[in-house]
């Protein structure tokens, strides 16, 4: 069997979005710091000037002049009001990069399943035997599942997305690793109360809150989904 999910196009696009409406925004604050609130500012200062001498009639004609309102200025715009517009312009246009460069790396990641092994979106191939744990928890609220590993020594988790990744792709890519450790489970002895393990079901999205757990001796069924205890958030592995 041969498995391959790519990240989904709706995915693609909301992060996209998000990017670039960070970067925009973030564009608006510098232009209010730079040119929208200074300009405001000399409306106002304008304004008052023909206030206090009592010649509004100078002000509107000054006003119609340059293109202005002639209503009065909502404020004046202090220097540190300025300031935190390009502040916050470069805290939004930086969200907006770093959020435009994860989008730019992951939209070409791939999560494949084939006879031997599961390779995770970060590109590491890890062999059913490698597979230490299978973390079910948000699986039937979130579609999120943790696989966890070692491989030549080295341990490591990544996670399965259903809804970055092809939905029904993936929930098959899941559904085999979990078959695999099942079988697994039953060539070590692990017979006894095997109708705990409940399959995830692709076609209808039912999903188990479980968690299995392989250790490094022959264990029960009943001790590979413990369902007591908690699998961890997990972040890193994409």
């Amino acid at each position: 069997m041969t498995l391959e999910a790519r990240v989904t196009p709706i995915w693609k696009k909301q992060k996209l979005f998000v990017a670039l409406f960070m970067i925009a925004f973030g564009a608006y604050f510098f232009y209010d710091g730079a040119i929208g609130w200074p300009r405001s500012n000399e409306r106002f200062t304008k304004y008052e000037e023909f206030s206090q001498s009592n010649n509004l009639d100078g002000w509107n004609a000054l006003a119609k002049e340059r293109g202005w309102s002639t209503k009065k200025p909502e404020k004046f715009h202090s220097r540190a009001d300025i300031v935190g517009q390009y502040i916050f312009g470069t805290i939004l246009t930086l969200v907006g990069l770093v959020t435009l460069g994860y989008w730019a790396q992951q939209i070409r990641r791939t999560l494949q399943l084939d006879d031997e092994a599961i390779t995770s979106p970060a590109g590491t191939r890890v062999p059913f035997q490698s597979i230490t744990g299978l973390g079910l928890k948000k699986w039937e609220s979130k579609g999120l599942a943790t696989v966890r590993y070692e491989v030549t020594g080295r341990k490591g988790e990544f996670i399965v997305d259903d809804y970055k990744f092809d939905t029904e792709t993936t929930r098959q890519i899941l559904e085999e690793v979990k078959r695999r450790l099942e079988n697994r489970a039953s060539a070590e002895g692990t017979t006894e109360n095997s109708s705990r393990i409940s399959t995830v079901c692709v076609g209808h999205r039912r999903r188990q809150r479980e968690r299995v757990t392989l250790g490094a001796r022959p264990q029960s069924v009943g001790n590979l989904l413990n369902r007591e205890r908690t699998s961890p958030d997990v972040v890193g592995g994409l």
